[in-house]
């Protein structure tokens, strides 16, 4: 049952990783066509900056549980790794249990504030109206997703902080 609740984590933290790289993909694209566009005299696209505004969201949200979860963000392990396997484990854990924390903050917050938008029918306001919600809904599976891939790295450091070994030599490419 945990192998499959892990899998099923896996699975939707790799496809928000693509999601987060499909964002940065149309972005580009977008902007560069509207730049080709407005160079040919044909006009600018329609909603360029609101537009490019929520998939920049997108990129940022949608990769931080994927980042997290492969190890790909900037870390210091300078002094937990010589501390030994118990102790640096033990510092490890407290880091992620304080991470977690403070991102479990976020999404609880972050859920309000998705909620009051969608109750307001709140807009960004520009040359083109847009919901706000979309992009708090992608905020909110961000901060989801970081905090439960955070939880279940806690739960593998103090796995592995009790079994004595070192939190490197837990496989964290498969929950």
């Amino acid at each position: 049952m945990l192998k499959v609740l892990r899998s099923a984590i896996d699975s939707v933290v790799e496809s928000m990783g693509v999601g987060a790289a499909l964002a940065i993909a149309i972005m580009a694209l977008y902007v560069t066509g509207n730049v080709i566009s407005r160079k040919l005299g044909w006009g600018e696209f329609w909603a360029i900056i609101e537009f490019s505004e929520f998939l920049m969201v997108a990129a940022v949200f949608l990769a931080m549980a994927y980042a997290e979860k492969t190890d790909t963000h900037v870390r210091m392990t300078l002094v937990t790794s010589r501390l030994g396997a118990r102790k640096g484990g033990a510092t490890r854990s407290v880091g992620l249990l304080l991470a977690f924390v403070a991102v479990a903050a976020f999404t609880y917050y972050n859920a309000g504030t998705l909620m009051q938008s969608i109750e307001n029918n709140e807009t960004r306001m520009g040359l083109a109206h847009f919901p706000v919600w979309p992009a708090r809904t992608v905020i909110l599976l961000g901060f989801l997703f970081t905090a439960i891939v955070l939880l279940v790295k806690l739960v593998d450091s103090i796995r592995a902080t009790v079994a004595g070994k070192q939190l490197d030599a837990v496989d964290n490419s498969q929950f």
